[in-house]
């Protein structure tokens, strides 16, 4: 039974109504990101970047560290970033309570943070109770490293097949005509929508850049695209294979069923005989949390994704297929990007290797920001090329990377913005039509229950959910405690193009897509839904116009009322600011933009 006389609750998961009304009974009130003050998230960003950092210089000799989530710092992958997001609450809520009466109830801490708050409890002379702290102690560890095994073994197996999917649909590599004649490689991904006709082809990351590269290179070298599918694979590679003109091959092509073996093999081994050293001086907000980092690597911590830790293999099978002198790929700092570097410079130390920054950067994309610790021995491109401004300075506030290797390039994967036509502000009607924009993650399911939530609540609003191809609507529903269907005033878009889904309603709400940033360019104004996030999911965080916030705290009803209130000469000319950042985020695609990848 808990006692009355708690400062509060801190909970980390989502809270059932039970124990919420227990709570509730017991005279304990909830803490949240909103209620904690003095938020330092640049300083905490920079312990976490400086932490990985520290692990990268200890660790970094052995090519499988790259391998790995935890060394990429990938925001969704890695349980370290839902580990730090925890310490980072967790010790936030202990700082700002200390000072009162009253224990504070922390629920559904993950356990290598229960074991670095042991240790920094013990240093800081605090109190720290752990009820069932023995079970736990043995359970969650081993059940968090069978999850990983197992994990491993079905992406195994998954990849297998993706490997017999495309040399069924594309079959054998050609024979090179001339080994010696140099190569541009672009390392893309492939979607079927990429093919607009029969035989035609534009690439959905790179856009007009392989056409203008063949236009200056191609008398010199060859331009060869190296693609990977995720959806319609079979679909894709068939297609493929049928591109007479251009020299586009699918990436399981330059691999073997030995090699996915053996790459399974090397992970066993490493994981076994080669543990990850962990340096007793890690430190986050000013404490000690070696031990966080110790318990995660002992309970699966050390994932890796045995498709991007192949990418060393297809890459050093490329690079001599190709005569590879120069090459552009996407970038992001996942694991793959790094293991292909380190695969190409493997065969020739001198390829030019730039990398582009083709999605937006919130301040919660940690794998594109690196520690000085770590520079001298991660992969990484001689120049990362970015879509504006706009991005270049957020990484460049966060990143080590060295400033003068980062150039302002144009956004390839999009239509120029100053070509994007605004909408006008549409007549203000009651209910007012709220567009919910979902990311193509299972995170996504707090911004779904608040917007059903208030859709049952606020007659002000009908909603209209569009869901990401990844994850339909559907899927998002089974996790849901009821049916959607049941609540009035919502709907589904299906089969509706963005810019329809857009000229439909008179705001969207959003949790971090890119979709809030081409919604602002449509003049729509835009409502970010934040979550119990340290480090904002916003790719919008720098902006202040045209936006609002909410939390699951929050009355929608109130926001969108203060929206319909704007005068239009305050609703026109926050838009216009609104819409300059944009522009600012993604540059129109110019020569000198296509220049940048030229060695």
């Amino acid at each position: 039974m808990l006692s009355r006389g708690a400062v509060g609750y801190l909970a980390l998961q989502p809270v059932d109504p039970d124990l919420e009304r227990l709570l509730s009974r017991s005279a304990i009130s909830p803490l949240s990101l909103a209620d904690i003050d003095g938020i330092n998230q640049d300083r905490m960003l920079q312990d976490y970047i400086d932490a990985i950092g520290l692990m990268g210089k200890t660790n970094g000799q052995q090519l499988n560290w790259w391998a790995t989530d935890l060394a990429a710092k990938t925001r969704f992958r890695s349980r370290m970033s839902k580990y730090i997001n925890e310490i980072a609450l967790c010790l936030l809520a202990i700082e700002r309570t200390r000072h009162l009466k009253g224990p504070l109830v922390i629920l559904f801490p993950s356990w290598p943070v229960v074991k670095a708050l042991e240790k920094i409890a013990q240093e800081s002379n605090w109190q720290l109770r752990v009820p069932n702290g023995f079970w736990h102690g043995i359970l969650n560890p081993v059940i968090a490293e069978l999850k990983t095994w197992f994990q491993l073994l079905e992406e195994t197996a998954k990849f297998s097949i993706h490997l017999f999917e495309a040399r069924l649909a594309f079959g054998k590599l050609p024979p090179r005509r001339d080994n010696h004649r140099p190569a541009y490689l672009i390392k893309s991904f492939i979607y079927e929508s990429a093919f607009t006709h029969p035989g035609v082809y534009r690439d959905p990351f790179f856009g007009p850049l392989p056409d203008w590269l063949e236009a200056q290179k191609g008398g010199t070298q060859e331009i060869i695209t190296i693609v990977l599918a995720f959806k319609h694979r079979f679909r894709c590679y068939r297609l493929l294979a049928g591109l007479k003109e251009k020299q586009i091959f699918p990436l399981p092509s330059f691999l073997r069923a030995a090699d996915v073996i053996k790459a399974l093999l090397s992970i066993v081994y490493n994981r076994m005989a080669r543990s990850f050293k962990v340096p007793d001086r890690i430190t986050f907000r000013g404490y000690k949390i070696a031990p966080l980092f110790k318990s995660s690597l002992s309970a699966g911590g050390w994932q890796v994704s045995i498709i991007q830790y192949l990418h060393y293999t297809a890459a050093m099978r490329i690079a001599r297929y190709c005569n590879v002198v120069s090459c552009a790929l996407t970038y992001e700092g996942n694991p793959w990007e790094r293991m292909f570097i380190a695969g190409l410079r493997r065969v020739r130390a001198d390829i030019k290797i730039f990398g582009y920054q083709h999605a937006v950067v919130p301040q919660a994309a940690t794998s594109m920001f690196l520690s000085a610790l770590e520079l001298k021995r991660a992969p990484l491109p001689d120049n990362m090329i970015t879509t504006g401004d706009a991005p270049a300075d957020i990484i460049k506030h966060y990143s080590r990377y060295p400033p003068e290797q980062i150039r302002v390039g144009g956004a390839l994967r999009i239509e120029s913005s100053s070509k994007t036509s605004r909408l006008a502000r549409r007549v203000a009607k009651i209910p007012m039509q709220v567009l919910v924009v979902l990311e193509g993650v299972k995170e996504v399911l707090p911004l779904v229950r608040y917007a059903l939530k208030n859709a049952s609540t606020c007659p002000l609003a009908r909603f209209t959910f569009r869901a990401h191809p990844v994850l339909p609507f559907e899927r998002i529903a089974a996790h849901l405690a009821y049916r959607p269907s049941r609540l009035r005033g919502i709907q589904v878009s299906t089969g509706k193009s963005l810019t329809e889904d857009l000229e439909a309603c008179d705001v969207v709400l959003y949790w971090g897509t890119t979709v809030a940033l081409q919604a602002i360019l449509a003049g729509k104004p835009v409502i970010h839904f934040r979550q119990n996030d340290i480090f904002s999911f916003d790719p919008l965080f720098n902006l202040e116009a045209f936006k609002w916030t909410v939390d699951a705290s929050t009355n929608l009803q109130v926001c969108l009322e203060a929206i319909r209130a704007l005068a239009d000469e305050d609703y026109y000319a926050s838009q216009e600011k609104a819409a300059e950042y944009v522009r600012n985020y993604f540059h129109p695609v110019d020569p000198d933009a296509l220049r940048l990848f030229l060695p």
